[in-house]
């Protein structure tokens, strides 16, 4: 299901908050999505997802009346009557023509039920801010039931406003999850997928007075393998830590620069995994770029970054390198919105044990158009195009994904969604090549 299906129908009144607490958990570990708070704010409010939509708003518990402590219609107010729950419940009936990405002679289709409750509590405070979330996903197979997995999230984020221009940003998450078919960490067709845990934690501290934004951040994601079968997943856990100091200017009203140069480490809790290769990095980066608005119509961010990656492992080379990436949001008109985005990284995830690859170089391209027909009905079309090339195994891979949603506002609590995507792998010096369609429909229930 589309993730932004629903942005539109979060809480209102902490719109602009939300966005900097979101950016803090999405962006920061990235280097992406922070560049600057003041620039970005009309264009996306005025998009097709992210316009208010208060006829279809979830309007959520206030937590006095929850525990009971209105009388008489009337709010007592302190601390506990502080807060706004809303609790969401959907469920989703998909078909999968290629569960385990496989190629064509030997794919195997199957109908998958999610289920995918979810309880958000949020402040509802003049200063300050914090929210708690806890969700999960209960997929069931049909037929291929080791394949049924259970994953679930909770997370903690707030702001603390020091006083009229700082405010303290956190955010913590422990994510119980598994690892997806056709990845490096695809433990083939004989086992389960694997459940690893991730906790992260996320704090930063932002400075913005007039037309100068400066942001202190540091980042912390630990993750952890259970052990799958006979195969020990112990020296794929690992520890990664991050620090950024983005420092952003408005040269004029809609268009800003910032640079930020940031640190990371990825250590490893064995030095050598079980082929004998030793994985840990430290990278220096450093990023710079513009963002630039046109009042409700159009936003452009452009980012060129330098990166100097220095491997430990003896077999291992260092790299050095630029990146580069942009992110296009442009309302074509009130009901139609274009997104497109390019992106250039090294993919820092856990690698097979045993292999020569040093590292995952990726370039991604994105691109989708939504278009409001009705006011409670929203189309999209999306596609996606991933590059990865494999240093040091002569290996490459292209993954090309088109597909479709539409998303139908029955009211405040209904909101039903059809979803299309086809799927296709094809890859040089190794890899499995693969194909997928999938068919997916969604209804979800909001307080």
């Amino acid at each position: 299901m589309n993730g932004d299906a629903d942005q539109s129908g979060q809480p209102g009144g902490r719109r602009g908050r939300s966005r900097r607490l979101l950016a803090l958990a999405t962006g920061a570990a990235l280097g992406l999505a922070a560049a600057g708070v003041a620039v970005a704010q009309t264009v996306s409010a005025d998009s097709v997802r992210g316009k208010a939509r208060p006829d279809f708003a979830a309007l959520g518990i206030e937590s006095g009346q929850l525990l009971g402590l209105h009388h008489n219609g009337e709010a007592p107010g302190g601390l506990l009557d502080s807060f706004l729950v809303y609790p969401v419940f959907e469920t989703a009936a998909t078909y999968d023509s290629n569960v385990f990405r496989v190629d064509d002679g030997d794919a195997q289709g199957d109908f998958i039920t999610d289920l995918r409750p979810s309880l958000r509590v949020e402040s509802d405070w003049d200063n300050h801010f914090f929210a708690v979330e806890a969700n999960g996903t209960a997929r069931r197979h049909a037929s291929l039931t080791n394949e049924d997995t259970t994953t679930w999230t909770l997370s903690n984020d707030g702001q603390i406003d020091l006083n009229e221009w700082t405010d303290l940003l956190t955010f913590l998450s422990f994510d119980s999850n598994t690892t997806q078919r056709g990845t490096l960490l695809d433990p083939g067709l004989t086992s389960s997928p694997t459940r690893f845990y991730t906790t992260t934690a996320k704090t930063a501290l932002t400075y913005q007075r007039d037309a100068l934004l400066l942001r202190l951040a540091f980042d912390v994601v630990r993750t952890n393998f259970e052990n799958n079968g006979a195969v020990t997943n112990a020296d794929l856990d690992r520890t990664e830590r991050f620090a950024e100091l983005r420092a952003a200017y408005d040269l004029v009203d809609g268009l800003q620069v910032f640079v930020a140069p940031g640190y990371k480490t990825v250590r490893y809790d064995r030095q050598f995994d079980g082929g004998g290769v030793e994985r840990d990095s430290d990278t220096l980066r450093v990023e710079t770029g513009v963002v630039w608005e046109a009042t409700g119509v159009a936003e452009l961010r452009l980012r060129l970054g330098w990166f100097s990656r220095d491997s430990h492992g003896a077999i291992f080379r260092d790299a050095t390198g630029f990146r580069v990436g942009g992110d296009l949001l442009w309302n074509l008109s009130e009901i139609t919105t274009l997104s497109a985005s390019l992106d250039q990284e090294i993919a820092e995830e856990a690698l097979r044990r045993a292999s020569s690859i040093s590292r995952v170089d990726r370039t991604s391209v994105r691109v989708s158009l939504d278009h409001e027909p009705l006011d409670d009905v929203i189309m999209t079309g999306r596609t996606a195009i991933v590059f990865d090339e494999f240093i040091g195994a002569n290996q490459s891979q292209r993954t090309l994904t088109v597909g479709g949603d539409v998303t139908y506002y029955v009211n405040e609590r209904w909101l039903l969604e059809l979803t299309a995507e086809r799927g296709k792998r094809t890859t040089e010096g190794g890899g499995t090549p693969y194909v997928y369609d999938l068919l997916s429909t969604a209804l979800r229930y909001r307080i």
